[in-house]
């Protein structure tokens, strides 16, 4: 993402702390990132269109493994971020887990009144888990009580009716 936490580049990336500290002032002095100001252990990209360049530069093999290593660590250190564990998940190319966060993070925003959100995120659960049946329709019957619970009564009737043709209510 824009936002990064220095202490956890080591262990995301296999590296020496040293070694991620001085690519981290290398970054700072040429202006790719700064540091938060809320934080002295965050840093942030400068713009978000440095943010995807920098992306683009790096091998997708390599994006793949960054990302898993990231959402490992992120799970474990920030269980409660379910949406970004999930997004790096897609990015590593682990459809089905990131499904799982993804549904997650959807049912604990719409138990938070967030029904925009939960849409968002129940939606990318249910377009991710393709491959796990199960999954896809506990991730369709959230989504039908979050369009159902917004008022969008033709999208919660479409959805009723796709599960009830499937056997799945």
């Amino acid at each position: 993402g824009g936002r990064l936490d220095w202490r956890l580049i080591p262990e995301i990336t296999g590296r020496a702390e040293q070694v991620g500290l001085a690519r981290l002032r290398s970054a700072v002095i040429t202006g790719l990132i700064t540091v938060d100001a809320t934080s002295t252990d965050t840093f942030r990209f400068r713009h978000a269109l440095t943010c995807d360049a920098v992306r683009t530069e790096v091998l997708p093999p390599e994006r793949r493994a960054l990302a898993r290593a990231a959402a490992e660590v992120v799970e474990r250190c920030e269980p409660a971020a379910h949406d970004l564990a999930a997004e790096l998940w897609t990015m590593a190319g682990e459809d089905a887990r990131a499904a799982e966060l993804y549904l997650s993070a959807g049912r604990q925003a719409r138990r938070g009144g967030a029904l925009h959100t939960a849409d968002t995120l129940l939606t990318r659960a249910t377009t991710l888990a393709t491959e796990s049946p199960g999954l896809r329709r506990e991730a369709e019957a959230e989504l039908f009580q979050v369009v159902a619970d917004a008022g969008d009564t033709d999208r919660a009737l479409a959805l009723g009716e796709r599960l009830l043709a499937r056997g799945e209510t």
